[in-house]
């Protein structure tokens, strides 16, 4: 009867236990269900899924960002620098970059007429957006165009891909400063449908104007917003 007794054993383990299972619980222990012949792994912390793998393996982040797998069996997500977005599900994007220059970038945001996008300190002792040419950025000021010799390029980290014009006023329009005359008013990037010059853009009491350094009428309502995209 002993072999008879031992045989059942040997059955009753490789049908209700952990023991013959082909579950692979590495980073936990498995155990039985009770009153099915299943098991399951009851994972060691910073692992997860039915294998107890770690977490960042078992449900990793998105591209371009790095994961740290925590002690609750969860996992966080952080964009890498200098990439931005969602780091779950990808950080897709990259800020514009203002940089100081005496020439045109290859990199520079243009206007839809190639014009450079640039800032001046303006006699306010603000920033205000214009474009490049001849070796000076021009803006307007107060109703009159404007020139400096010293000023900023925007420049996309990449290559083009990270920018676009829109038709009007954008909830994500590219802001790059607070106006010193109007305070809690911001400055962003335009440019205008009828000669794509470039300049700066804000809310007025008529409504979002681009204010372009020109002769004649320096105020468009007829304009192209700069926003950012996603480069990939």
């Amino acid at each position: 009867m002993a072999p008879v007794k031992t045989f059942l054993i040997v059955l009753y383990l490789l049908q209700y236990s952990c023991f013959g299972s082909d579950v692979n619980c590495k980073q936990g222990e498995c155990k039985p269900i009770e009153d099915t012949t299943e098991v399951f792994c009851e994972c060691h912390k910073k692992f997860r899924g039915p294998a107890c793998r770690d977490a960042c393996q078992d449900k990793p982040c998105g591209v371009n960002a790095k994961c740290s797998s925590s002690s609750n069996h969860d996992r966080s997500c952080t964009c890498e620098n200098p990439w931005k977005g969602d780091p779950y599900s990808g950080c897709r994007s990259q800020d514009l970059q203002w940089v100081q220059t005496g020439e045109v970038p290859s990199n520079a945001v243009l206007s839809k007429t190639q014009l450079a996008v640039c800032k001046a300190i303006g006699p306010d002792g603000g920033w205000h957006s214009g474009y490049v040419q001849d070796h000076r950025c021009n803006f307007e000021y107060d109703g009159n165009s404007n020139q400096a010799s010293s000023y900023q390029v925007l420049v996309d980290p990449c290559g083009g891909r990270g920018w676009k014009w829109m038709d009007g006023e954008q909830g994500n329009m590219v802001p790059y400063d607070e106006s010193k005359r109007f305070p809690g008013v911001m400055y962003y990037v335009c440019s205008v449908k009828s000669d794509g010059l470039v300049g700066k853009l804000f809310n007025t009491q008529h409504g979002f104007l681009c204010h372009i350094p020109r002769t004649g009428a320096t105020r468009d309502g007829s304009f192209y917003a700069l926003v950012p995209q996603p480069c990939l």
